[in-house]
Formats: C-alpha cells, sequence, structure tokens
C-alpha cells in the first residue's frame, strides 16, 4: 500500500487578489526618469536662512538677544552680527541667494551688505550670479 497523500488548492488570481500582472517588455525596456540631483545650498543661503530664524526668534520675543543666540550656537557675538548683516542685503538679492542662481559664501557678500542703496546692491550682485548654463 501506497502512503501518498495528494492536495490540491487552487489559489485566486486576477482582480481578487493574488500575483500582480506582469510587466510588459515595453515597460521593461523603456527607462525610468530619474529624479534631479539634490543640491546642497550655498553657505550662504544657509547663513541667511539662520540670520531670517534668528530675527523671528527676537521678534517673537523668545529669546532676548543676538548674544543669547550666539552663545547657544556656540559662535561669538561678532559671527552671529555678521551674519545677521546679511539682512540688509536688497531682497532680491536674498532671493536668489536662496533660490541657488547667486551661488557663493559669506564673505564674499560683505561688500555687497556695505553698499547702503539696494540699487547699488544689485549692480554688485550681478557680478555674483551664476553663469547661465548652456
Amino acid at each position: 500500500m501506497s502512503n501518498k497523500t495528494t492536495v490540491s488548492y487552487k489559489f485566486p488570481l486576477g482582480a481578487t487578489g493574488g500575483r500582480k500582472a506582469r510587466a510588459t517588455d515595453s515597460a521593461i525596456t523603456t527607462p525610468k526618469p530619474t529624479p534631479a540631483a539634490p543640491t546642497t545650498p550655498s553657505r550662504a543661503a544657509q547663513m541667511l536662512a539662520l540670520a531670517h530664524h534668528v530675527e523671528r526668534l527676537i521678534e517673537a520675543g523668545d529669546v532676548q538677544s543676538v548674544a543669547t543666540i550666539a552663545r547657544t550656537l556656540g559662535l561669538t557675538r561678532a559671527r552671529l552680527t555678521q551674519v545677521m548683516q546679511l539682512l540688509l542685503l536688497a531682497p532680491e538679492i536674498q532671493e536668489q541667494i536662496l533660490l541657488g542662481q547667486i551661488h557663493c559664501g559669506e564673505r564674499r557678500l560683505r561688500p555687497v551688505v556695505k553698499a547702503a542703496a539696494w540699487a547699488e546692491q544689485s549692480k554688485i550682485g550681478n557680478q555674483l550670479r551664476k553663469p547661465a548654463s548652456s
């Protein structure tokens, strides 16, 4: 006598569940678009964002002074003052920095900050803009 046991079971396929439909040949050969590589914001953009954040904290009354924040961040008051001076840039230049159209360090922006008039700042800032890629 044979001790073989046969078990049969029907697996539900199709709309009710089971294995997903196979990809067609055209789906296999068509490459998927790759997302653009993320770009790291310039140091100036990071410092400008920090300056705006610090300004909001002071205006909200969450901190008493720039000196308090400098101690918290481990910076000197002089360094934080340099960062805060980025807020004196013309709004157009600040926008270009944050959008990555001007990609430079904070030090290169100091002469721009020293120019009092925004029109003069714009002239100097245009020299810092990235050349248009062709």
